[in-house]
């Protein structure tokens, strides 16, 4: 790599880091799942990783070598390794979720998705909990990651399925919605500037809080995330993940899930980048008067 560039010919920085993210760092990163688990040995593996990471981020930039590693990654834009794994490691425990019955983790796994043909004699519900405890296998953190995964979000709660039972009808005064008037940029910048400015005096308040909800498909898995404001500090972040559902229910379920977390504080300010979810938790006719 190093006859590609160097810091005063060759490849441009950009293209150097692109070879890097999409020639090196996958191949390096190779079968990681076999070592990167809870109570395995990973330190031995993570040093030889920073030195790599490390020795791209100088041919990167072409610094010299005694530059601080963290540094050269910032300005980089590299992931720390150790952050990077995590992250793939997490994908790569949410696509067990969706595996056929006849597939040999299926048969390990005990709160798994799919159900199993035959479960393994060795398989987790087979174990004490002692032997649990001792087990030191990356099936344990799949089976932990899936414990929080759905197959798909129940938006609305039976008890609010019925007329006259919405938030909305019992606390009429408690909702209004704000909305661009029509499509055009100006319209959308007017209506940006003005969440902004209601978002910044809702954070000085004591009295509000905000929740920002949003959902989206990445990969194939449906996430629904609510950050919950309250006195110029996020005070909680959650986020759910599932399998078979849309995006339009992955932003309703982060509403409620924000919902149901500031249910206790005073005054609510709620902000979406769609309405479509917001119509479908309340009836239609509650916006015309907005």
């Amino acid at each position: 790599m190093k006859l590609l560039g160097n810091s005063s010919r060759g490849l441009f920085p950009l293209h150097k880091r692109l070879l890097y993210c999409t020639c090196v760092l996958p191949i390096a990163l190779y079968g990681f799942q076999l070592w990167h688990y809870k109570k395995a040995p990973m330190k031995y593996h993570l040093h030889e990783l920073n030195k790599l990471q490390c020795q791209a981020a100088l041919w990167i930039t072409g610094t010299f070598k005694t530059s601080p590693s963290e540094g050269i990654e910032g300005i980089t834009g590299l992931i720390p390794i150790s952050l990077h794994l995590r992250k793939l490691s997490g994908r790569s425990h949410l696509r067990y979720s969706t595996i056929f019955p006849n597939h040999a983790i299926a048969s390990l796994l005990e709160h798994g998705h799919t159900q199993p043909l035959s479960l393994h004699k060795l398989a987790l519900p087979n174990l004490t909990t002692k032997q649990k405890a001792k087990l030191k296998s990356p099936i344990i953190d799949i089976d932990h990651c899936l414990i929080q995964t759905y197959p798909a979000f129940t938006t609305k709660p039976v008890c609010i399925l019925s007329p006259g039972l919405h938030l909305v009808d019992s606390f009429p005064s408690q909702f209004p919605f704000f909305f661009a008037s029509d499509k055009s940029d100006k319209s959308k910048a007017c209506h940006l500037n003005a969440l902004k400015n209601n978002f910044s005096f809702s954070l000085l308040s004591p009295s509000h809080t905000c929740i920002i909800a949003d959902g989206g498909v990445k990969n194939g898995t449906i996430t629904a995330i609510s950050h919950i404001w309250h006195a110029n500090t996020r005070i909680k972040r959650l986020h759910m993940h599932a399998m078979n559902t849309s995006s339009t229910e992955a932003e309703i379920m982060a509403m409620r899930i924000g919902l149901e977390f500031a249910l206790s504080m005073d005054d609510i300010k709620h902000i979406t980048p769609s309405m479509l979810p917001k119509r479908s938790l309340t009836p239609p006719h509650t916006h015309t008067n907005c």
